[in-house]
């Protein structure tokens, strides 16, 4: 297996920040959030926990 050009490393960094931008903004949306144990929950139910 041989080295990655820095491009190819770049590109995959962007790709990267994109896809994490995307879905962070549409888990937003959808008001989910991650509890504690990984299991994704509605923010009014972490609220309600608390």
């Amino acid at each position: 297996m041989g080295a990655h050009y820095p491009s190819d490393v770049l590109a995959g960094m962007a790709v990267a920040v994109v896809t994490t931008r995307l879905l962070h903004a549409s888990f937003t949306r959808r008001g989910w959030l991650a509890a504690r144990d990984g299991v994704m929950v509605a923010h009014r139910e972490i609220r309600q926990q608390s």
